[in-house]
């Protein structure tokens, strides 16, 4: 008998390095011990409620969504452990996420705030995360990235030094493409090559001779890339999300035989040792030198592939982790293992990419498009959870509150989305002045969404949001209507606390320094 362990993800994209290094490359090593199975499933599958209590081990990878923390809170009263992940610090995002990204959402930040501080366990990508997020959770772990895509130096006639990555990293490569664009101008022989996004090469590469250009794609295709460079940059400016990044880059160069040529950043000193396994620079002008100095002396050029290569493969192989992951897992199962092969998962690629695009009509308000998509996912799946879920949420939110009640008063539905079942109900009910809305209330199980529905007048405000926050004290509404309250009710120390924590959440919009300097100088 083994432990079954159900990795659940909200990626669609699933041919990512994230994807692959803390989702896919994970469960899979896992799976070779002897004690576990593995499956990952995404959070629209249709057999994912069924899954998330069936677990002996459930991971959250960065969930946000409305039925997470319900099912955290069941999965205790089972008895059975559950684990959230923080792969990023979401916090303290750069500009290539649109203010509109849902990572930018106070709603969603304080649903991942919350729902790490109330799992089992918190496990992280790095330890400057760990720095980070450490706080919610007594018990962190850092799994970081390992590979088994290994290859060794096989080093060619011409000097190709390069980078690959997202698009993520523009502002990074703008620092230092002068450095690069300079270096192959005075070493005409050199090539540089790229792969990612191509209007990053347009703006800044386009105009050096012999540059190479590939799109970005699946990770398979980005290991193939690797396969022709000798030197790999990993240029990052010190900010608050890149100190918490992992060391993947260097890690990918190293056990695929490339020289890592790497800024002298948070991420990278935890592992690399400069001349040895890594070549740190500080500024582009010491990035020109390590280039200058790599292509002059080609045996230290292969030498350091060679080092890089060799503590790849014995300190960062997934295998030789194997055992420290499935360690920390069994010190939260407190039972025995009792099952012996995995669940059939249907492929439902084409359900889950449904559901996905009904949520963007429903966020868009396009509730008609909305419903008609879900009148076609129902007709090809009737019991469909997720989908009767969203079909209801359309319904109340679109004013159709009598076909609501009608339709799902007596739907029977997996204890996971019993709250927004009645949470939905109670609105429809409440709006009709149906004195059986109070049913529905009082069956909610989570204290913050009954409080933020029950009916208070200007007096009860405070209370309620201070009962919130007792139970959520990352509740973000919360916070910000608290602090309003409290500075018109002559209590401005006190709001500006509050408003302090709503700024940890939200720093794009939240301004504390303003409010306070607004206190001080009223006029």
């Amino acid at each position: 008998m083994k432990y079954l362990v159900v990795q659940v993800f909200w990626y669609f994209d699933q041919v990512t390095g994230e994807f692959n290094y803390r989702i896919r490359k994970p469960g899979e090593i896992l799976a070779q011990h002897p004690d576990f199975l593995v499956c990952n499933i995404h959070l629209f599958h249709p057999l994912f409620s069924q899954l998330a209590l069936a677990a002996d081990l459930l991971i959250l990878h960065l969930l946000a969504d409305e039925e997470v923390g319900h099912i955290i809170a069941l999965r205790k009263k089972l008895g059975k452990p559950t684990i959230y992940e923080i792969p990023d610090n979401f916090l303290s995002l750069g500009p290539w996420v649109g203010t509109d990204d849902a990572l930018r959402n106070p709603q969603i930040r304080q649903n991942f705030l919350f729902n790490a501080s109330q799992c089992d366990a918190l496990q992280l990508s790095s330890p400057e995360l760990q720095k980070t997020f450490g706080y919610l959770n007594p018990r962190t772990q850092v799994f970081e990235n390992q590979t088994d895509q290994f290859s060794a130096p096989s080093p060619g006639d011409t000097f190709v030094f390069g980078w690959g990555g997202s698009k993520g990293h523009e502002a990074d490569l703008a620092e230092v493409a002068p450095a690069i664009e300079r270096f192959c101008r005075d070493h005409p022989d050199a090539v540089f090559s790229y792969m990612g996004y191509e209007p990053i090469f347009q703006r800044y590469f386009a105009q050096i001779p012999n540059a190479q250009c590939r799109p970005g794609g699946p990770i398979e295709d980005y290991y193939a890339f690797l396969e022709h460079l000798e030197v790999g940059m990993a240029p990052l400016r010190d900010t608050e999300f890149n100190r918490c990044r992992s060391d993947v880059k260097f890690l990918e160069y190293a056990a695929h035989g490339v020289v890592p040529v790497l800024s002298d950043a948070a991420c990278y000193r935890v592992h690399g040792e400069d001349g040895q396994n890594c070549f740190f620079f500080k500024d582009p002008d010491q990035l020109y030198a390590r280039l200058a100095f790599l292509y002059r002396n080609a045996e230290e050029r292969r030498a350091a592939a060679q080092r890089a290569y060799d503590y790849a493969s014995v300190k960062r192989s997934l295998s030789n982790h194997l055992d420290r992951r499935a360690s920390f897992y069994k010190t939260l199962l407190f039972f025995d293992p009792n099952v012996d092969e995995l669940p059939l998962l249907p492929d439902c690629e084409g359900l889950i990419g449904y559901i996905r695009k009904v949520t963007y009509l429903f966020e868009a308000c396009r509730l008609v498009e909305a419903m008609e998509l879900l009148a076609k996912v129902l007709e090809m799946h009737p019991t469909f959870p997720q989908a009767h879920m969203w079909r209801l949420r359309t319904m109340v939110k679109g004013g159709h509150l009598e076909e609501a009640l009608a339709t799902y008063r007596d739907y029977e539905v997996s204890p996971i989305y019993w709250d927004i079942l009645h949470e939905q109900l109670a609105i429809a009910s409440f709006a009709l002045g149906d004195p059986n809305w109070r049913e529905h209330h009082r069956r909610i199980l989570s204290p913050v969404t009954r409080l933020r529905l029950e009916p208070t007048n200007r007096l009860d405000r405070e209370m309620i949001f201070r009962q919130i926050l007792d139970f959520n004290p990352y509740h973000y509404d919360s916070l910000v209507s608290l602090s309003i309250l409290l500075s018109r009710g002559g209590k401005p120390q006190e709001a500006l606390g509050f408003l302090r924590r709503a700024e940890r959440i939200n720093p794009e919009e939240i301004d504390v320094d303003g409010a306070l300097a607004k206190l001080l100088n009223p006029s």
